[in-house]
């Protein structure tokens, strides 16, 4: 009988386990929407007056509930007025976009992130597949591909929300 447990664990183990990436239905994208990119102090255009800082779990969980509030509400906000012509007044869904978080310590000592979007399909056209997990991309136009916002995970406020325009 344990010969037979024992087996059982190892064939579960063995098929349970991958070394390849975990991908979504599509196979092109991880699982993982998101990466940590440290803040590069050289830049002072992000953040005036910030150190770079840490992410933790629960950050990244506060995170995960305050994204979507805040795409909510601004969706809600666009349905409300659907004539007004505006690159801002575009419906987004979160989850056509991963996500690049920045966190900084502000000249307060608060905890803020930011948080770079960008729709997943776009790596392949812009040729980001492979970097998007490890250097900052800094994009321009584009529309609702990408946007980008602040949050302050010490208040829960946010600041900064854009989504870009067209050229």
């Amino acid at each position: 009988m344990k010969k037979k447990f024992t087996s059982l664990i190892v064939i579960i183990l063995f098929f349970s386990c991958n070394n390849s990436p975990a991908t979504s239905k599509n196979n092109n994208f991880p699982v993982l929407n998101y990466v940590i990119i440290p803040y590069n102090q050289e830049n002072k255009q992000l953040f005036k007056e910030s150190i770079p800082a840490d992410l933790t779990k629960d950050d990244i969980i506060n995170i995960d509930n305050i994204l979507p509030m805040i795409i909510s509400e601004h969706n809600k906000k666009v349905k409300a007025n659907p004539y007004v012509e505006s690159w801002m007044n575009q419906e987004l869904d979160l989850s056509r976009y991963l996500r690049q978080y920045v966190p900084v310590l502000n000249k307060n000592g608060e905890k803020e992130v930011f948080v770079n979007c960008f729709a997943a399909d776009k790596l392949f056209i812009n040729g980001w597949k492979e970097t998007w997990n490890s250097e900052f991309l800094i994009m321009s136009d584009g529309g609702n591909d990408y946007f980008e916002i602040i949050i302050n995970l010490n208040t829960g406020t946010y600041s900064h929300f854009y989504i870009h325009g067209y050229a």
